[in-house]
Order: structure tokens, then C-alpha cells, then sequence
């Protein structure tokens, strides 16, 4: 008798616990902004008493973060509203320095400090000087500067440049020298007799005489003099300036495509391109603007992408490709990519290239590309790319009439 009054009352117990965790509710009091009635039939009943059902406990949302760098693009571009969330703004402005590419094949190791991404003992060398000269200014440097300039920038040959260089760092193997290495030797001058033998008491200076900077300004006038000789004896030739260069349309039932960028203070640039007939008729033109702070040539490089892109879209063939900057011309030629910035979109322009039956490429005069130019700067007006079909702009009409011949 008495378990089972335990067990009642340990019954009473569990139910008095949970309604103290459940609401209750009268005709008058307001549950949740609403007032409940006794007599609604959505309001359970329990015991009695009018209640409402507890919400379950709503679990925490996990914030997403991008776990990989494909989490930072968006339709092939990099992702300004992901970046700005995760990065700082010096950290954004460099990561859009780096162009995706569309083809991009497998990841590649590549070296920052050369312009074709490989390495080379040179670049290194170079790079761990200049973390050097910036702990740590370099004490030859700041002392005589223009002891250097006029070292280095003198009209002679490489083996005196070098033989200058080993004397302002006192490496020339004279008395001195050997001395410091062990080799027992009088270092006093054999000539004088009194002033220690070393690499700056050579015959040009002696006790008394004119110094180091006197002796380097003193040869390097006499070169310069001997320069001058040779420029008056021998005949003047004048050089031979090109007449500007102009637009020409293509062969018979060929398309050209012309393209240019521009960069513009906000880092962006602006990208352009049009494609003409061989009656040079406007067949499609095409303007753009990407955000990022891109070296120059990665930026014509990215121009000329996008209007190669347009034309396979337009299903223009044949083609050639032109563009105004030499050193993207030269890339092209070569038919090779490379493992940098410049690399990757130039490996997008050969694949999209590998498709056509036929593609050539050349290279113009700015005077010979100037509707380009004119679509690269108009790219500022808009936030995404145009498309023009058989029409250009207003603003350039004038200037595809002045290349028709």
C-alpha cells in the first residue's frame, strides 16, 4: 500500500514538472501576440486545462564558408560579394589580379618572380635582395649611389664593368687581399713604399692624389668623349619613321576581329572588340567590363578572348585575329601557354582556336585599331557585356566609316 501511494505520488510529481513547462492559458491572457479562447478548437485541452503547444527548439543555422577556391567564383568570374565577406580590401584588389581561365586544364606549381612562371636562379637572387634592401638598406647604396649609376650606365664593356664592380668591393687579389686570406706578404705599396697595397690604391690613386669618385668620373668622361668622336666621324643616318598604320579588311569572305582593353581608375578594364567583313561592314561588336587590376597585357589578352568568343557564338569563319600590342602578338605566334597570369588566358585563346577551320593572327598600329579602343573605353557606361549585331554605337559610327579604304 504505501509503494503504490510512492508511486502515485512520484506519478504526480512528473506531471506537475511538465506542466510547469507548458503554457497556460486563459480566455484573457495572450499567448504569443494572440488571445486564446477556451472555446477554439485549435487550443488542445489537457487535464482541464486550456494549453498550447510548446515550438520544437529551433536548431542553429551553420554559416556557410567557402571551403575551396572553386567557392569563391561565380558564373566563371570571381565572386566581389564572397570576397568582400571573407578578405580585406587589399586582399580582394590582389585576388582579382588573377584571371580564371575557361579551359583551364590541371593545377600547375608556377613562380611569381619571372613573367613566364618558371624559375630561375636570377629571379631568386633578385627577389632575396630586395626582402634585404627593404629589412635593411643596403650601406654601398646609400653611401655613394651615384658611384654606381655611373658604373653601370657607362658605354663599356661588361669585362671593365665587372672589374670596376670587384674594386669598389675591394675583391681584386692585391696584397692586401692575400694578406686577409692567410698569405703572409708585406702589403706596403712596392711603388711608394708607404701606402698599403689594396684594390683602391691601384696605380690611379695615390697619397695625395684624386679619389675614387674623381678617378671613376675622370674615365668615365674620357668614354663618353671617345662616344662623341664617334658619332662625328661617323655618317649620320636618320632614322626611318613608319607612316602610322590603318585599318585593311580581310581577304574575300574573311572576318577580322579586332580587339583592345583599357584600364580605368576604379580598378577595372574595359574590354573591346569588333568584327569586320572583308567590304569592312560591322558584323558583330562587343564591349565589356571586368573588375580586377590586371597588368596591361593580361588585360589585351582578355579582350582578345572575348572576341574571339563572340565571333565562334556569331559562327563567323574564317578569321584573323589582330590586335595592337606586340607582346600578346608575339604569344600567339608561338602557340605555346605559359605558367603564368598571361599563360592562362593565352591557353584560352589557342583552345578556342584548336576549333576553328581557319584562324590567323596579326598585329596593328593603334592608328589601325581604334574602333577597339573606342568600345573598350565606352565599357564604362554599362555592368555587363553588349552585344551589337550588325550596328554599332553612335558614339564610334564615325570612326568604322574612316576605315573603310
Amino acid at each position: 500500500m504505501e509503494r503504490v501511494s510512492s508511486v502515485k505520488l512520484l506519478g504526480f510529481a512528473v506531471l506537475a514538472i511538465l506542466l510547469m513547462f507548458m503554457r497556460t492559458t486563459t480566455a484573457d491572457h495572450p499567448v504569443l501576440g494572440r488571445t486564446a479562447t477556451t472555446t477554439s478548437e485549435e487550443t488542445p485541452v489537457r487535464y482541464g486545462i486550456v494549453v498550447e503547444e510548446m515550438p520544437l527548439p529551433m536548431l542553429p543555422r551553420l554559416e556557410y564558408k567557402p571551403a575551396l577556391v572553386k567557392d569563391l567564383f561565380c558564373d566563371g568570374e570571381w565572386s566581389l560579394d564572397i570576397l568582400n565577406t571573407y578578405f580585406v580590401e587589399w586582399e580582394v584588389m590582389e585576388i582579382t589580379k588573377i584571371p580564371l581561365a575557361r579551359f583551364g586544364g590541371e593545377d600547375v606549381w608556377a613562380w611569381q618572380f619571372t613573367k613566364n612562371g618558371e624559375f630561375s636562379v636570377r629571379s631568386a637572387y633578385h627577389a632575396e635582395m630586395k626582402d634585404k634592401s627593404c629589412e635593411k638598406a643596403s650601406a654601398s647604396i646609400t653611401s655613394e649611389p651615384v658611384l654606381w649609376n655611373v658604373l653601370w650606365n657607362a658605354k663599356i664593356p661588361p669585362k671593365i664593368k665587372l672589374f670596376g664592380w670587384k674594386v669598389l668591393h675591394d675583391s681584386i687579389a692585391v696584397r692586401a687581399s692575400l694578406l686577409k686570406r692567410g698569405m703572409g706578404m708585406d702589403v706596403m705599396c712596392p711603388c711608394c713604399g708607404e701606402a698599403p697595397r689594396n684594390s683602391l690604391t691601384l696605380p690611379f690613386s695615390m697619397p695625395g692624389g684624386p679619389s675614387d669618385l674623381d678617378v671613376f668620373a675622370k674615365a668615365s668622361g674620357l668614354v663618353g668623349d671617345y662616344a662623341k668622336a664617334l658619332e662625328v666621324a661617323a655618317p649620320r643616318v636618320d632614322k626611318v619613321v613608319p607612316l602610322n598604320q590603318v585599318w585593311t579588311p580581310p581577304m574575300l569572305g574573311a572576318y577580322k576581329i579586332n580587339t583592345d582593353a583599357a584600364c580605368f581608375s576604379d580598378n577595372s578594364v574595359g574590354l573591346g572588340a569588333v568584327m569586320r567583313d572583308w567590304n569592312g561592314d560591322v558584323v558583330v561588336a562587343t564591349c565589356s567590363v571586368k573588375m580586377g587590376s590586371f597588368d596591361i597585357v593580361v588585360a589585351e589578352a582578355l579582350a582578345a578572348r572575348l572576341g574571339l568568343s563572340i565571333s565562334l557564338e556569331a559562327g563567323l569563319m574564317p578569321l584573323i585575329l589582330e590586335v595592337d600590342f606586340l607582346q600578346l602578338f608575339q604569344k600567339l605566334k608561338k602557340g605555346n601557354s605559359e605558367k603564368s597570369l598571361l599563360g592562362s588566358i593565352v591557353g584560352d585563346i589557342l583552345h578556342m582556336a584548336s576549333l576553328c577551320s581557319s584562324l590567323s593572327f596579326s598585329h596593328t598600329g593603334r592608328n589601325g585599331n581604334t574602333v577597339a579602343h573606342k568600345l573598350a573605353n565606352l565599357s564604362r557606361e554599362f555592368n555587363d557585356v553588349r552585344v551589337w549585331y550588325e550596328v554599332v554605337p553612335p558614339c564610334i559610327a564615325l570612326d568604322v566609316a574612316r576605315d573603310v579604304p
